[in-house]
């Protein structure tokens, strides 16, 4: 199930990557069919579903939008952001793993602002109005962000969270009889055709540069909207409760497209490293030719490295992924541990055992430093490809497509622009989780001096991580890579890359290491000033005990390579 859901992923973000976001929903489940077709599997599309119904089995039209294999259901939503409530459809729908949710892929963003013009203006390359301010009020510049984080971010997303979470308390109350049954209910109802929109996000603005606070002003708008029913809303919760929970929501949701992007770039660096396994090339220490070893292990290095990135934001989410309702100085003075703990069960979330009035900012510096690690494997994998590109070595390099220009002044120049630009981001990630991690020690109960830099580093880190391994991930697929120069680059050294292996020879001959050593580094070093090849000094020394059958075997590359496939047996390759 597991493989058939990553299919089921990775061919949703190849319909988003072609299409973009504004187009009908059947649009994408055309495409999404398609895509996942072409992997060889079945695919059922508008798969009538019964319901049963007093044990009474009834066909009510209900239809699961993709069937695969017969196992794996895709409910397909061309809406801004996924509600808790909206899962519910999909639980029902799940045949045969009651306690799993199906894969959900939610790409469209609604600008009632534009909607005219969006309206008109729908292609397969629609993009974002840039004119329409629901974009996003984030930090992050658009031309390092993605479409899904952009909207995980908006202002107006945050708004819609902290009312999942306020109307999640609002039930839970009504559980306990302290507020009258149906309550959320009826609120739900008042606000359908009222979407916490930008217009919305607006008027909260607008009062909250009167209240100077955002919470009260998030409240108070809301009670515009609703009226009296208003009064159920925050009960016995403090702000904190619900920003720093609702932060938790978003951060979950974003590391999740951040592992998803993760698992992309794995699958197209594992495809190199099988590729290239046995393509010989040069190995170098300290920018220094080495020894012998092949390309594709370069990429399998690699491809470890992003299982063990994927297993720390695992482990952060889970760290992260936690609920605090639990008031002022986390005493729980005016709303029971009941309220938090059936909140946090409906939110598919884990009640933080104990808190003041925020949740500890350990947990938030765990998360940016996973993500400034990720940060340096992406940087490392670049650093390669920037050095392999050099004019003098050549042995990979980025894609050059169509059109593109490498200088606006030496038109025979192919820059290493987006491992260059990806090196750039790494650097940033790194200094968010410096900030991160002088959040963590807080006046007292609490201080708001992480508030105002949450709000700049929280959105940028998981945007940039994201931005930049979609972005690798592009360049490694498209990798342009030269044997021909690996094996130029090998012999360039006229053998000296063997020295090792001689000096294991004479040792092996008899010799003591020290006479061995000074034998082969004597040779080496005239083979350094003259160009000769160092089995032809070998040959000609006359206390080289070594036969020429003996100092060919010595030379010869293979030996090098005898335990690669050892190697990539630890990996199932």
């Amino acid at each position: 199930m597991e493989k058939l859901a990553k299919e089921a992923v990775n061919a949703a973000f190849r319909v988003h990557n072609s299409l973009g976001p504004g187009l009908l929903e059947s649009v994408y489940e055309a495409c999404l069919a398609y895509e996942i077709r072409k992997q060889e599997l079945g695919v059922q599309t508008q798969f009538a579903f019964p319901v049963i119904y007093e044990q009474v089995r009834l066909e009510t039209g209900l239809r699961i939008d993709l069937l695969v294999e017969e196992k794996l259901i895709v409910e397909v939503k061309a809406v801004e952001m996924l509600m808790p409530h909206a899962y519910s459809r999909c639980t029902a729908h799940h045949l045969s793993s009651p306690n799993k949710l199906p894969f959900r892929f939610t790409n469209k963003l609604q600008c009632e602002k534009n909607q005219a013009r969006h309206q008109t203006n729908r292609s397969v390359n629609l993009s974002l109005c840039s004119s329409c301010s629901s974009w996003l009020n984030l930090f992050m510049i658009d031309r390092y962000s993605t479409p899904e984080m952009k909207i995980l971010w908006s202002e107006a997303n945050k708004y819609r969270t902290w009312l999942g979470l306020e109307l999640a308390a609002t039930f839970a109350w009504e559980s306990l009889g302290e507020v009258p049954k149906g309550t959320t209910n009826k609120i739900r109802e008042q606000l359908k055709g009222q979407e916490l929109d930008e217009a919305f996000a607006e008027r909260v603005a607008e009062i909250e540069n009167v209240t100077k606070h955002d919470i009260v002003a998030f409240t108070r708008a809301l009670t515009e909207r609703i009226g009296d029913d208003a009064k159920y809303i925050h009960l016995g919760l403090t702000s904190t409760d619900v920003v720093d929970s609702a932060q938790n929501l978003i951060l979950r949701q974003a590391v999740d497209l951040i592992i998803v992007d993760i698992q992309k770039l794995q699958e197209v660096v594992k495809e190199k490293a099988v590729t290239y396994k046995h393509t010989p090339c040069i190995g170098r220490t300290h920018g220094i030719h080495a020894e012998p070893m092949t390309f594709g292990l370069k990429f399998l290095n690699f491809y470890a490295a992003l299982l063990r990135d994927e297993e720390r934001l695992k482990k952060a989410r889970a760290t992260l992924n936690v609920l605090m309702l639990s008031g002022s100085v986390g005493t729980y003075a005016h709303v029971p541990p009941e309220i938090e703990k059936q909140v946090a069960e409906k939110l598919n979330m884990t009640v933080d055992p104990v808190t003041n009035q925020t949740v500890a900012r350990d947990r938030h510096a765990e998360l940016l430093s996973a993500l400034a690690i990720l940060g340096t494997t992406l940087e490392r994998i670049a650093l390669e490809i920037r050095h392999l590109q050099r004019s003098e070595v050549r042995e990979a390099q980025e894609g050059f497509s169509k059109g593109q220009t490498g200088s606006s002044s030496m038109p025979h120049k192919k820059n290493p622009i987006a491992t260059e630009n990806i090196t750039g981001i790494a650097r940033l990630l790194r200094s968010n989780l410096q900030a991160g991690l002088e959040n963590v020690a807080l006046w007292h109960e609490r201080d708001i001096s992480h508030s105002s830099t949450e709000r700049v580093i929280l959105p940028d880190t998981t945007t940039l991580a994201s931005y930049a391994t979609r972005r690798l991930t592009n360049v490694v697929q498209n990798l342009m890579v030269y044997p021909e120069n690996m094996q130029k680059n090998l012999d360039s050294l006229h053998g000296l890359i063997y020295s090792q292996r001689v000096l294991h020879k004479l040792i092996d001959k008899g010799m003591m290491r020290e006479g061995a050593y000074e034998i082969v580094q004597r040779n080496s070093l005239k083979s350094w000033e003259t160009g000769t090849h160092l089995k032809t000094l070998l040959e000609g020394d006359s206390e080289n005990p070594l036969t020429p059958d003996e100092l060919s075997e010595a030379f010869n590359p293979s030996w090098y390579l005898r335990y690669v496939d050892e190697i990539y047996s630890r990996f199932n390759l």
